[in-house]
């Protein structure tokens, strides 16, 4: 038996499933649909408020304990997927953070902005893991981390990767 997918403005819900019904005009709202696991009793509904403006991309944690969003109000949010709390967020001064993604062992964060660039930063420090990568020239569209978490891939406007 295959997994049935939704595509949802770029929205991983990892192990989770979401009820169909709560999908329609989703991506104009400035808040996270953290569903529970549902079973079909439109139970398990947690919204994440937070972001000032429309989100572009959100991803769980491998261990699916967090939540990373990214916006266009220039941060990349961090929540507890169990609680809902807000544990942290990074911001960027000029550009808005396109795409975000979380390393396999959940120690480190990659977002890519519209201005191309792609920066890795600590989630329990808070802070940026070397200098920016700044080899696109296209808004930041899509971001992989390797399985073993050495290596980031990042798909873009420009159409490179």
């Amino acid at each position: 038996m295959s997994v049935p997918h939704i595509y949802l403005s770029a929205l991983a819900f990892g192990k989770q499933r979401i009820c169909p019904a709560l999908v329609k005009g989703f991506q104009h709202l400035p808040d996270i649909i953290l569903p529970g696991v549902w079973d079909g009793s439109n139970q398990s509904l947690m919204i994440l408020r937070g972001h000032k403006h429309i989100m572009y991309s959100v991803a769980f944690s491998q261990d699916g304990t967090h939540v990373i969003s990214a916006s266009k109000d220039r941060t990349a949010r961090v929540w507890e997927s169990t609680s809902g709390q807000h544990t942290g967020a990074i911001q960027t001064p000029t550009e808005n953070i396109s795409c975000a993604t979380v390393s396999p062992n959940g120690t480190r964060i990659a977002f890519g902005t519209e201005d191309g660039v792609v920066e890795i930063w600590d989630m329990t420090t808070g802070k940026r893991h070397g200098e920016p990568f700044m080899g696109h020239t296209g808004r930041v569209n899509a971001l992989a981390f390797s399985a073993d978490g050495t290596y980031v891939v990042s798909g873009s406007d420009d159409k490179t990767a």
